[in-house]
């Protein structure tokens, strides 16, 4: 006997079930069916279909260990959506998030926005070209010390691949009493469903604990090869990969070599800190990124402040910003601009010109050369060779405490030996704090191309 099962509210409608009826000769075909119904229908003779939006193991479980229907399962008019989803506006995101319970992403960063790195830049575009020629990507294992870029390149790779990033959290997923049926349904749904698709494993070493983990590893590594045969002929095949990350990679070397052996992943990979001059490049990032941010979220914020006379710290640019918006703006429209919403004030023609006016008198400098020259000495018995002593996300950390002391603390050369020498002092890599846990880390990922 024939199930269909069904999500979207159109295949219940008076035209869905006529053309069901008549693709596959049915005489009948009962809604949202209980046992009773099923029971009786099977009495009749007729040929008779069922259809509803769970599996049939939910009327009964008997019908999960037998073979007595036939589960067809009817796919949403909308794609992802089904039809109400789509008329109200909920986004393909939010509908992924409540149907599974994990978090769905749709990243608009690239690899434009991951700073440094190129050899490992080069290393994915020559996966994806991979895809283009037909082949199957398994996808990336990452391991590395925190903060050398593991999770920002699973979000720049999902936007620049155009790709949903299916964060699947293992701890929280390995709390539930059904763990290993979680993770094989939100496997064969994306398998199921046609689109573009990241599964993001992050951290995956923390659920290297309790009973499960045994299991648990079993059933992932099953997965993910599973993914070799994802569009074996199918007319609508979904494409999907794995990136998987972890910061420390021993604990896995050491119990399931397996996880990492060739051919589990297209790459292995360990992430070292960035060399010198891929150092200023991140550097240089991250200084334009805070700049766009600065003008966008927090100089209308400053804006209304000044106009008002509150800008703190007299010695700071803030104050210097505080006296030329105040003589840019005429009394009589001062008061307006302060009643203002600030989506409105991003948007006005006098807000913009004073912004660009007095953003380009106090630019934001910092020499960045130096700071990566004398940190390169003061730490050079401790980095790995030929790489910087600090992470990108260290690095963007830096970078947005010079920010800020820039515009709201009293005025600072930042160019000078003096205060290079004080942040270098007052910031200590994790490269130094952590070096026999990094050595350590980098001896297990024996199998790894080290970028």
């Amino acid at each position: 006997m024939i199930y269909f099962l069904a999500e979207d509210e159109y295949h219940y409608s008076s035209e869905s079930i006529t053309a069901l009826r008549e693709e596959y000769h049915l005489k009948e075909i009962v809604m949202f069916p209980d046992l009773d119904k099923i029971r009786s229908s099977v009495e009749s003779g007729k040929a008779i279909g069922f259809i509803s939006p769970a599996m049939p193991e939910t009327i009964n479980p008997m019908f999960k260990s037998t073979n007595f229907f036939e589960v067809i399962e009817l796919k949403n008019r909308c794609g992802l959506l089904t039809t109400g989803q789509e008329r109200v506006g909920i986004s393909e995101t939010v509908a992924l998030k409540e149907k599974l319970g994990i978090q769905i992403h749709k990243p608009t960063l690239t690899l434009k926005d991951y700073g440094g790195a190129e050899d490992l830049i080069e290393e994915a575009k020559k996966v994806w070209i991979k895809e283009r020629y037909g082949f199957t990507i398994k996808g990336f294992m990452l391991a590395g010390i925190p903060g050398t870029g593991k999770s920002h390149f699973a979000k720049c790779m999902a936007g620049e691949t155009n790709r949903f990033l299916v964060e699947l959290n293992l701890s929280q997923i390995m709390e539930l009493p059904d763990t290993i049926y979680r993770i094989g349904l939100i496997f064969e749904y994306f398998i199921n469903n046609p689109g573009r698709y990241i599964i993001w494993i992050d951290e995956i070493e923390k659920m290297l604990v309790g009973e499960k983990s045994i299991q648990v590893l079993g059933t992932l590594l099953t997965k993910i090869n599973d993914l070799n045969s994802v569009g074996n002929g199918q007319k609508e095949a979904s494409s999907l990969f794995v990136i998987a990350t972890a910061n420390n990679i021993t604990d896995i070397a050491m119990r399931f070599p397996e996880f990492t052996r060739y051919g589990r992943f297209d790459l292995l990979i360990f992430m070292l800190p960035p060399t010198e001059e891929n150092a200023s490049n991140i550097f240089n990032l991250y200084i334009n990124k805070a700049m766009e941010k600065f003008k966008e979220e927090k100089f209308v914020k400053m804006f209304k402040f000044a106009l008002a006379g509150e800008l703190e710290e007299s010695g700071s640019v803030a104050h210097s910003i505080q006296e030329n918006i105040i003589s840019s703006v005429d009394k009589e429209i001062r008061s307006s601009f302060i009643s203002m919403s600030e989506t409105e004030i991003l948007s006005d023609p006098l807000f913009i010109q004073i912004r660009d006016r007095i953003i380009h008198d106090s630019i934001f400098t910092f020499n960045v050369e130096l700071f990566v020259q004398k940190a390169s000495v003061a730490y050079g018995n401790y980095t790995t060779a030929n790489r910087f002593i600090y992470t990108p996300a260290e690095i963007e950390f830096i970078v947005e405490d010079v920010f800020f002391t820039h515009f709201f603390r009293p005025t600072t050369d930042f160019s000078g030996n003096e205060y290079n020498a004080r942040l270098i002092e007052k910031y200590q890599p994790l490269q130094v704090t952590m070096k026999s846990a990094l050595q350590k880390m980098q001896g297990a990922a024996i199998n790894f191309k080290k970028l």
